[in-house]
């Protein structure tokens, strides 16, 4: 302790220098330090730097379409590739409908009325007001035009029944009014020359291939052509709509003169299609009928019965006391006549389905004409009218009928096969009131077999379409009073014999029962380019590809 008191002063004397070569030791070790953790860290910094661009370079080497400007670029071209492949085969399916979708020798031998209803597709391009009426001058068809038109199709709708060998008893408005009745259905329905059954009524022979409801005929003419007879002017949009109507339903017939080809049938009892209950296009056709239950008796639920299969019919909308047709979608617009009705909305309201077969709003359709978006795009292309079809026929060889429908010019696509089953419920705008009530189900009529149905009397003044008039207290229905039983237009239970009735069990043949399709038709629209985002091919070549569109 006496040695470090004595160093004191000393120390003391010189501590200036001491402090200061104390701080230099302490600054150079700190500094040390600092840039020994600094070059770690660089050095960690750089290796990953370095082992980024390495990942980087590999990605090129190992993967050159990366997405980089020339990738994007590429991915333009092959969409657009893509785009022209689509085109191409959209105008392939519009151009091999084109040759079906024909208008009628009368317009195709007037230059100037083919190149005005050319300017009309698709239909919904043509201007519309709110009245339903063309609101371009240069899309309305001149009144010429469209009176020919009217007295053209007037004498052409008996040929739907004369494709399948049947016979056309539909009335329309000039017939009905004829006080002398020397104006009748077709060529009399096949009654026979003053030949009357037991009861005093005129029996029927018909030899037709196939019998088809009169009283659904009659639902066709006034649905669909209803300005046959009609005093007033025609509409453009009548003319335009009632011809596309007409080419639906005469590939129908088509399908069935097809079907009953394929097995060179010479008589009905010899065809596939025997008798046709219905056929319903459009608004008529609209919705999937019935419902899978489990086998054994259902409960009643929401008011209906047991064997209603879950479906709630609609309200009739059928013909208006002054004979003039429903209005779309059967309701009555306010205030007019029911000509002012009719003309009041948009004909394509309800017209057509969507992807989900629920029913197509016209400012839908004709807004996809125009759309970019993805929802739209399969109403661009074409629309879908529904197709309802009853017939009568032979269950052994339904398959034929069902790839007739798949081969026939225009394809029905078949979402829906029933057999055996009550008919389906008209839509919301079918004639669902011809004197009876379409809606509860069948074309009963008088006759055990018509009890319940809403019975209807036969146009016929018979017991049944196609069959003698009842004899005696029981005996034949009116058609429709056998459907759900494979009865077909006959109206007591398939193989019943009753007294007094001339049949025999022998002339029901248990193969031949009721089946009822429902289908799709796609009518597609004309190519539109620029909606695809495809240039004018004629000044853009098309890009060369192996991939079949």
């Amino acid at each position: 302790m006496d040695q470090i008191k004595e160093l004191l002063p000393k120390i003391k004397q010189h501590s200036f220098w001491v402090m200061a070569a104390g701080i230099l030791i302490v600054s150079i070790g700190s500094w040390w330090y600092s840039t020994g953790n600094l070059r770690a860290d660089q050095e960690k910094q750089v290796t990953d730097i370095k082992s980024k661009f390495s990942g980087v370079n590999t990605i090129r080497q190992t993967n050159p379409q990366h997405p980089n400007k020339s990738t994007a670029d590429g991915m333009d071209a092959l969409t657009m590739q893509y785009a022209r492949e689509i085109g191409r085969g959209w105008e392939q399916q519009y151009k091999q409908q084109e040759g079906v979708l024909l208008w009628p020798k009368l317009v195709r031998d007037d230059p100037e009325f083919a190149a005005a209803v050319e300017k009309c597709r698709p239909i919904e391009s043509v201007p519309i007001n709110a009245l339903g009426q063309v609101a371009s001058f240069d899309r309305d068809l001149k009144s010429l035009f469209r009176d020919n038109y009217r007295n053209f199709i007037r004498h052409y709708l008996p040929n739907l029944a004369t494709t399948i060998d049947a016979k056309w008893q539909a009335i329309t408005a000039v017939e009905s009014a004829d006080p002398t009745g020397s104006v009748g259905p077709g060529d009399g329905g096949g009654f026979g020359a003053g030949q009357v059954g037991p009861d005093g009524r005129p029996l029927v022979f018909d030899t037709s291939m196939v019998l088809w409801d009169p009283v659904n005929q009659q639902e066709l003419l006034t649905t669909h052509f209803p300005f046959i007879g009609r005093q007033s002017e025609t509409t453009t949009m009548e003319v335009l709509y009632a011809q596309e109507d007409l080419w639906v339903l005469q590939n129908v017939m088509n399908i069935i003169a097809e079907t009953n080809k394929a097995v060179n049938a010479t008589a009905r009892h010899e065809a596939v299609v025997r008798e046709i209950h219905f056929v319903r296009i459009g608004r008529s056709a609209l919705g999937l009928a019935g419902a899978v239950t489990p086998i054994g008796p259902a409960p009643v639920q929401g008011g209906m019965t047991p064997g209603s299969e879950g479906q709630a019919g609609p309200a009739p909308s059928g013909p208006s006391p002054d004979g003039s047709a429903p209005p779309p979608g059967g309701v009555p617009a306010p205030g007019g006549d029911g000509l002012a009705q009719a003309m009041s909305r948009d004909l394509a309201e309800g017209r057509y389905v969507d992807e989900k077969y629920q029913t197509l709003p016209a400012s839908r359709l004709r807004q996809a004409l125009t759309s970019r978006t993805p929802e739209d795009a399969l109403l661009a292309v074409a629309k879908r009218m529904p197709v309802r079809i009853r017939v009568l026929a032979d269950q052994r060889k339904l398959n034929i009928l069902l790839a007739a429908c798949g081969n026939s010019k225009l394809p029905v696509e078949v979402r829906q096969v029933r057999i055996n089953r009550d008919p389906a419920a008209p839509g919301a705008a079918g004639a669902g009131g011809f004197g009876g009530g379409y809606a509860s189900g069948g074309f009963a009529g008088p006759g055990p077999g018509g009890e319940g149905r809403g019975a209807m009397p036969s146009p016929m003044g018979g017991g049944g379409f196609g069959q003698p008039a009842t004899f005696g207290g029981g005996g034949i229905g009116g058609f429709g009073g056998g459907m759900g039983d494979g009865g077909g237009f006959s109206g007591g239970p398939r193989g019943t014999v009753q007294a007094g009735d001339p049949l025999r069990d022998a002339s029901v043949d248990p193969n031949v029962i009721p089946v009822e399709l429902y289908g799709i038709v796609y009518l597609y629209n004309p190519v539109n380019k620029a909606q695809l985002g495809v240039p004018d091919a004629a000044t853009t070549p098309a890009v060369a590809t192996t991939t079949t569109p």
